[in-house]
């Protein structure tokens, strides 16, 4: 039989499931942004917005759209940003475009309140020696006074240099030169160019040019060839790269007459034994016994030869936004605002080399045996008539037995391609050249003076110091009432340049911050490419009292030197009383908990194997006792190129909501420790490149620790 639906019935249960509804509170408003001011334009965005009352966290996100289509930060498409307060700071550099933001607040039951209106910024990347935040109409990225270092335009063939003035925020610069037979792309940490074209520091990875400085003489070399596939030639080489620009021709039999016209290409494969380079070829010999010459497009300046040259400062982006990419400034030439004139190339003309009046049987005497200052060694010494190149060797000691450092240049004045390490200021690098004269026709190969008449002679040994300066202006803001702190810290180049106007310490990578309230060793490390960060974009400190400290990463990143900052206190509110049985029976107690003051501590390494989590059984009849679900299976991506992400599906809450997320780690698939506490569905752990890893995420609540989730192999 059919139920009968009377009236009174229909309108009774149509109230009865209004009542949910009804008891449901409002959603929380929208925050009320601050900063960056709508349509502004900024060097680096710090956002910041109102308060709102009930909110227990915030979620902001960025894009390129005001739709929010294309998002550049958080960048992941699993969870949004989440900040424990109302200011945040990225920790990577935005790209120079228009950007915009909104942010919610989100309820301690986590439900999300309504968004803010989205507000536009720009960002371009200025001049500014101040922190992140400083709101700028002018961008002022562009290289100025690029010039030659005698202040000439014809300088001699060996003493060659560029220099120009620092930019601060830029971890390199590229110096572009024009010449009569291609262009060529420099890279350097310093403000100044006169690269050997053979040799590097040991102790860093070379930088130098994008086409290797191989030879300091076009010649052509001959080499076996093939043809490995339609339209390429293979050519045995010895010191041709991928990525090479290389001339060819070939000879017939007789090698009296061209073959093929001679070409131009890029070298796309190299390697194998013997060594050999891979060009495309819009034609091939049909005579096999022809003859293969080339030679390797490097910058060899020549005596006559007219030149044109200019500079860009880079920023090399720990993690970017959208896409991940160097932020590249202006380039000297280039004009910064439209009322602004154009800037202009470098021009130059090479004249004969100085002769100089060194001998060729004795080591080169350098222009200043004991160096002032800490900044890059600009190393120069008398010229010797006849010498064809100098081979320049580094070491740690005066009896240069343990060398660092060995260089081959024509030119008279070197500065290092790569940033040294600290080892000073006690002038404890030492250093000596000796002249070289090619051996053969073909003007490619030297022959230097032994090196051992130097070693130990004041005349032939000079010495320098290297020392990172500590950075300045360090300041602790309280915000939210105590909750949190804004950090902010000076650039290098500032610091440096304090203490020595012309003191230019390379280029900066990213910097380093660790907080603690203990010692060191146990300190919490954020890395960020800006100058300011604040606490609210981590998991909330706990009520203390901290120290923290600073140092950047040179444009090689190699740490530099430490600069502590004013100690600062956090207050969070007081927590109510515990219930007096706050666990289930057989429940597992609540890891996140901290050490009053301090960080939550890690879970120590399991010594068996990776435990199992069971979820304790709820009281009967509490249904709101229960722990949450197991998370879903993590997914594993990386990010950059020593941090993976991690992120998962959200546990089912049966009651109390989800108080942090625990991903834990393994690298032999049995052991497992915590990498990462969160309150997000994502995280981002440090993961060397070639290293394989297992991974597992567990939930926590006032009602216990769920199961854990599938365990994920990375790489698979």
């Amino acid at each position: 039989m059919k139920p009968r639906w009377t009236a009174a019935a229909i309108v009774a249960a149509f109230g009865i499931a209004l009542l949910p509804m009804a008891a449901n509170a409002a959603p929380l408003p929208a925050p009320a942004p601050s900063t960056p001011t709508a349509g502004t334009t900024v060097d680096q965005p710090v956002f910041s917005w109102a308060p709102v009352d009930g909110a227990a966290k915030y979620e902001i996100e960025v894009a390129l759209d005001d739709q929010f289509v294309t998002v550049t930060d958080p960048g992941d498409e699993i969870e949004l940003r989440v900040v424990h307060g109302t200011t945040y700071i990225p920790t990577f550099s935005y790209t120079a475009k228009t950007h915009y933001w909104h942010v919610r607040a989100v309820a301690a039951d986590g439900t999300k309140g309504e968004w803010s209106d989205p507000w536009e910024f720009t960002r371009r990347w200025t001049n500014d020696a101040e922190a992140a935040g400083t709101e700028s109409d002018v961008p002022s990225s562009r290289v100025e006074n690029v010039r030659l270092v005698d202040g000439g335009t014809t300088p001699a063939l060996n003493k060659i240099a560029i220099t120009w003035d620092p930019v601060p925020g830029a971890a390199f610069y590229q110096v572009q030169v024009d010449g009569p037979y291609a262009d060529a792309v420099c890279t350097t940490p310093h403000t100044t160019l006169a690269p050997p074209f053979h040799g590097k520091y040991e102790l860093r990875s070379a930088i130098g040019c994008d086409i290797d400085i191989q030879s300091p003489i076009r010649a052509w070399v001959e080499g076996a060839w093939s043809s490995p596939g339609p339209g390429t030639v293979a050519i045995e080489s010895a010191d041709a790269e991928v990525g090479d620009l290389v001339y060819v021709r070939f000879l017939d039999s007789g090698g009296d007459s061209v073959v093929v016209p001679a070409f131009s290409a890029t070298v796309t494969a190299a390697g194998g034994d013997p060594r050999a380079f891979t060009v495309d070829a819009a034609t091939i010999p049909v005579d096999p016994e022809a003859i293969a010459e080339y030679f390797v497009v490097s910058l060899p300046f020549e005596a006559d030869g007219s030149y044109s040259a200019r500079v860009r400062a880079v920023d090399a982006v720990a993690a970017g936004d959208y896409p991940l990419s160097p932020v590249v400034g202006m380039w000297s030439n280039q004009r910064p605002e439209p009322t602004d004139p154009m800037g202009s190339w470098l021009t130059f003309t090479v004249a004969a080399p100085d002769a100089g009046s060194g001998s060729l049987n004795t080591p080169a005497v350098p222009t200043d045996l004991l160096m002032e200052g800490t900044d890059v060694p600009t190393l120069s010494w008398e010229p010797a008539p006849g010498a064809d190149a100098y081979a320049v060797t580094v070491a740690l000691d005066r009896d240069f037995t343990n060398p660092v450092a060995h260089y081959t240049t024509r030119s008279a004045t070197l500065v290092p391609p790569e940033t040294y390490d600290d080892n000073g200021p006690a002038r404890s690098y030492y250093w000596h050249v000796e002249p070289c004269i090619y051996t053969d026709v073909t003007q490619t190969d030297v022959i230097c003076l032994t090196g051992e008449i130097a070693i130990n002679d004041p005349t032939y040994v000079g010495r320098f110091a290297k020392r990172s300066t500590p950075i300045t202006g360090l300041t602790a803001t309280s915000l939210d009432d105590q909750t949190n702190t804004l950090l902010r810290w000076g650039d290098a180049l500032t610091a440096a340049q304090a203490l020595d106007a012309s003191y230019t310490p390379g280029g900066v990578e990213k910097y380093e911050i660790q907080i603690t309230d203990g010692d060191w060793a146990q300190a919490n490390k954020v890395f960020t490419d800006n100058l300011a960060y604040s606490t609210a974009a981590d998991t909330p400190l706990t009520s203390g009292t901290y120290r923290w400290r600073v140092r950047p990463y040179d444009g090689q990143e190699v740490p530099l030197a430490w600069a502590t900052g004013p100690d600062f206190t956090i207050v969070q509110p007081e927590e109510p009383d515990p219930d007096p049985d706050p666990s289930p029976s057989g429940s597992t107690p609540n890891p996140g908990s901290s050490t009053p003051g301090g960080f939550p501590t890690d879970d120590p390494t399991p010594t068996g194997p990776a435990p199992v989590y069971q979820a304790p059984p709820a009281d009967d009849g509490t249904a709101t006792d229960l722990p949450p679900e197991k998370p879903g299976k993590p997914g594993v991506k990386r990010s950059g190129k020593k941090y993976l992400r991690i992120h998962w599906r959200a546990s089912e809450e049966f009651g109390s909501p989800v108080s942090q997320y625990l991903v834990y780690r393994s690298k032999n698939g049995t052991k497992f420790s915590v990498a990462k506490r969160t309150t997000s569905r994502t995280a981002r752990v440090k993961a060397a490149k070639k290293k394989t890893y297992w991974f597992y995420v567990v939930a926590d609540s006032e009602a216990g620790r769920s199961d854990r989730s599938s365990i994920t192999k990375f790489p698979k």
